[in-house]
Order: structure tokens, then sequence, then C-alpha cells
């Protein structure tokens, strides 16, 4: 991670391949960053979920004998770490989990058979929400968040297709999550959800082009939603503010929006 352009390389044991940093938050003086770390094993390659403070890397819990795993989100919120991803379950599939301090809690999935992940994570007082997705006994990824533990799934733009939720943010007694879902021709469309209700970013022309909304934040009544729009020759960075798209760069930029953050 860099702070104020100063780079600061994270710890990986020496048998480690590679390792990789998906989410950063710091409290006062310290600094977190979630990701993963790829190692070698007598039976292959294993990728192991875990953290780092201040640059030391901590490895968080996996089930057992198990050796797949990787974070996706990060918050803090006191002292408490809480952190967003994935493991493998007992029959090698994806299963969506959250750690806190380091105790895994698993979540539920439409279908315990089939692939489950975390790709938001926020916290609101003793209230835990998770975003992420799960697919269904049709093979369908349903866009879906998790309230303490318990599981809501979305509306689509088209119940025979999928969607996915990326991100989440709660203020007060509203749940605001954000994603895409895809619609009759199989295009990608930015939405957000409010209490479920979804509200879809929309200025499509063509059955070339879609868009993605991959994080969100909310200040007072404005919601933005950040991500991208991608048409045939080119993929533009964007966010919409209350529904109302507004592109990053030059036209002939190319690139998209990862994170979002409003100053309140």
């Amino acid at each position: 991670y860099w702070k104020n352009g100063v780079r600061t390389s994270l710890s990986r044991a020496g048998s480690d391949l590679r390792s990789f940093a998906y989410a950063i938050y710091a409290v006062g003086n310290d600094v977190y960053v979630t990701g993963r770390t790829d190692s070698v094993y007598s039976g292959g390659t294993s990728s192991l979920p875990c953290y780092w403070k201040n640059g030391a890397r901590i490895m968080l819990s996996k089930l057992a004998n198990q050796d797949r795993g990787s974070t996706s989100s990060l918050h803090a919120s006191g002292s408490d770490i809480y952190i967003g991803g994935w493991v493998w379950d007992i029959n090698k599939i994806m299963a969506p989990c959250y750690w806190k301090n380091g105790t895994r809690t698993d979540l539920s999935r439409t279908d315990n058979g089939n692939i489950g992940s975390v790709s938001g994570i926020h916290v609101s007082g003793n209230d835990v929400y998770v975003a992420g997705y799960c697919y269904n006994t049709s093979n369908l990824v349903i866009p879906c968040y998790w309230k303490n533990g318990a599981r809501t799934d979305l509306f689509r733009l088209d119940s025979t297709r999928g969607g996915y939720a990326t991100s989440i943010f709660a203020s007060g007694n509203d749940i605001y999550v954000a994603g895409y879902s895809h619609n009759t021709s199989g295009n990608a469309i930015a939405c957000y959800w409010k209490n479920g209700i979804r509200t879809d970013l929309n200025d499509i022309r063509s059955t070339a082009e879609y868009t993605v909304g991959n994080c969100l934040d909310v200040s007072g009544s404005d919601v933005y939603v950040a991500g991208f729009h991608r048409a045939a020759n080119y993929t533009r960075p964007c966010y919409w503010k209350n529904g109302n798209r507004v592109f990053l760069d030059a036209d002939n930029d190319q690139g998209y929006v990862t994170g979002l953050f409003i100053t309140k």
C-alpha cells in the first residue's frame, strides 16, 4: 500500500508464490490491509485468506483440511476488525463468510451445494452488514446481503438472469446495496437497492453496452454509486449521483472505479 505516495511492502513467508491486497482501512495510527496469500504445499498451490496490520501479516481461519480462501473487504469499528470473504467448504465449494477479530462466521447460501462469496462489509453499531452473491439451484447468480447472518436475496432486473451485489452501506434504518443485474439481452445494468427496492442506473443505447456498479456511499439523502460504462470500443470510469451519471476523465480514457468515499 502507499501512504502519501510512499510504498510499504507487506510481509509474506519465504514459501509464498505471491500475495494480493484488496482493501484498506486506517484507524488512528494503524493501517489494516486485507487480501490473500498463495503458497505451495504438498498437493499443489493453496490460496489462503489473510490481512496485514501495519505491515505484519495475520492469517485467517479456514475450514479444517481445506486449502482455499480469500478476502475482499474490510471495515474497522472501534477496536474490532471485520473482514469479508470466502473459504472452501468440505466439498471444495466457495462458501461466504466474514471474520471478526480473526473469528470466522459462516454465512448461509441459497443452496449449500453451490457457490457463495462476500464482496462488501459494513458495520453500524452492533449490526454487521455483508453484501455478496450466491448461486441458486438453477445455477443463477443471486445478489444478496446478510444482516447479522440473516440473508436477504435481492430482486434482479430479469428473474431468469443473474446479478451481483458488490458494496453495502447502512444509514439509520436504511440499507443500501450496490451492484448490477442482467437484462433480457444478458447485459449488466448498474443498480442499487434501498431496503430491497432496486433502482437501475441505466443509460444504455445499444445491446453492446453494459454498466457495473462497484461501490457505494451515502451522504444525507444523496446516493452515490461508482463503477464503469462499457461500450463497443471503450470502458469509461463513472459514478452516479442520485441516478445521474458523471463520466470521469476524457472521452477516450479507459478505466473503471473500484472505490468511493464521500466526505461527510
